[in-house]
């Protein structure tokens, strides 16, 4: 098909996703000093460290979840519960930010980078009839529908049909959000090319329609992918390679960040909740959504305990990427640098990891996706211990990026999916990433220059306040 536009529209059928356009629908060294003797060597702790215990309970504190490694705390349970259950609640009433991806600056990058990814597939002759555009927690809905309309604004200035061609599936985890985009109509200038349901990161791919539920499989066929902040949502583990001598034997020990979480000020919960003292702590033994659900009301009562444990780690599913960690993390900071004087700490992005690796599967293969989050992008801060961060009820945590960017180098994913970060990354620590299949040259080229930071022409047509937001995690302890 020619790129210019026509009067008729092509009527081409996706293979395994929708058949037609759908009808609107309400819509982070030690690793030389590891090897040498002579090098400075601490006996195993036999006790937590206490140097890494935060704020110790009260005498009175009643102890609602034992030591469990961090990404297994109530927290994390709690923070999911809220996002499927009061998700637009947490919106409106700015109990959680979204303005750095709803202002319509990212808008505009991200519909220029479509733009040009549709430009190099028409120039090389493989542009589809239909180019699937799916937003993965779309949250508002106001990111993707501001694409949308800059896309259609570029199309119709180019005189092409690659607005023509869009089938957009505009989803999330929260039957909230989705009702909400399709009250207040916010895709009924795009209704034509917009799907609004549900797609879980974990599996992305598989769309399940929020009106019909007719479930359509797209892996394979995603042509576009965004995630705005969706990873720094996923739960996170820290831990720590220490040299250590044991017995006069040189070893190498691990120690792991275990959190527990208790309830203060006993005397309140009345307050709070109905519930006996018996009853919330046989709930918080439950494995059920609903006993999490009726321990949410307690949630600002909640303080956690942090302390550094030995723990044995041989059976660790993720213990080669831990150990392929560390390696880089001293190989990058140098064996004497301060950071690795107690140990070489690595914050272990694991869900991460594991959704954008399935994201990248999903790709078809001339496809891209584009994640951005809050991200460690440096050895440096990726060198330091840390939680997570508390919004209202929700928690997030700042991505590795340099996780994410070495399970792309050297293939090491086995995917054959090429990372590519802008020149200057981590402003704001704000970390953006482009995944590809295949080479895509001319889009890559306009992705680094909109997100560069030292190109000032990266920011022309965009609002100021927009381009100046600190960090979505304002004040990351260091």
């Amino acid at each position: 098909m020619s790129a210019k536009k026509k009067k008729k529209k092509p009527e081409a059928k996706v293979k395994k996703a929708s058949s037609t356009k759908a009808t609107a629908k309400k819509s982070a060294a030690k690793k030389t000093r590891a090897k040498k003797a002579a090098s400075p060597k601490k006996a195993a702790p036999e006790q937590p460290d206490t140097a890494a215990v935060q704020a110790p309970p009260a005498e009175d504190d009643v102890l609602l979840q034992d030591w469990v490694p961090v990404s297994q705390a109530i927290d994390w349970r709690l923070s999911r519960m809220a996002w499927q259950s009061s998700a637009d609640v947490l919106f409106a009433e700015k109990r959680v930010p979204n303005r750095t991806h709803d202002s319509g600056a990212l808008s505009l990058r991200n519909a220029r980078i479509l733009f040009a990814w549709c430009q190099e597939q028409h120039e090389a002759g493989s542009l589809p009839e239909t180019v699937n555009l799916v937003e993965l927690g779309m949250g508002t809905g106001l990111h993707l529908r501001l694409l949308l309309d800059h896309f259609q604004r570029l199309s119709k200035e180019s005189e092409t049909d690659y607005y023509d061609r869009l089938q957009v599936f505009a989803t999330d985890v929260s039957p909230r959000l989705t009702n909400m985009v399709q009250e207040q109509g916010l895709f009924v200038a795009h209704a034509e090319h917009v799907r609004v349901g549900f797609m879980n990161t974990m599996s992305p791919g598989m769309f399940v329609d929020s009106d019909s539920e007719e479930r359509v499989d797209l892996r394979g066929q995603m042509h576009c992918c965004c995630a705005n902040y969706v990873l720094d949502l996923f739960p996170i583990d820290v831990f720590r390679r220490r040299r250590v001598t044991t017995d006069g034997v040189d070893t190498v020990a691990w120690e792991t960040a275990l959190m527990r979480t208790w309830l203060r000020n006993k005397e309140l919960f009345p307050s709070y909740t109905d519930l006996t003292l018996e009853q919330i702590l046989e709930l918080s033994k439950s494995e059920e959504p609903a006993a999490w659900a009726m321990l949410a009301p307690l949630y600002s009562l909640m303080h956690l305990e942090v302390r550094l444990y030995a723990v044995p780690l041989d059976e660790h599913p993720d213990m080669a990427e831990l150990e392929h960690s560390a390696d880089r993390q001293e190989a990058a900071l140098g064996a004497d640098h301060e950071l690795l004087e107690d140990g070489t700490v690595v914050y272990h992005s694991g869900g991460a990891l594991y959704a954008v690796r399935e994201i990248a599967a999903a790709l078809a293969p001339n496809g891209y996706a584009i994640t951005r989050d809050v991200g460690l992008t440096t050895p440096e801060l990726a060198a330091v211990a840390r939680i997570h961060q508390h919004f209202g009820p929700t928690v997030a945590a700042g991505v590795n990026m340099l996780q994410i960017d070495a399970l792309f180098e050297d293939d090491r994913s086995g995917l054959g999916v090429s990372c590519h970060k802008p020149l200057n990354d981590g402003v704001n620590n704000q970390a953006v990433r482009l995944f590809s299949v295949a080479e895509l040259p001319k889009t890559v080229g306009v992705f680094r220059n909109e997100f560069d930071a030292n190109n000032s022409s990266s920011f022309v047509n965009y609002p100021a306040s927009s381009t100046t937001t600190t960090s979505l995690y304002s004040n990351i302890p260091t």
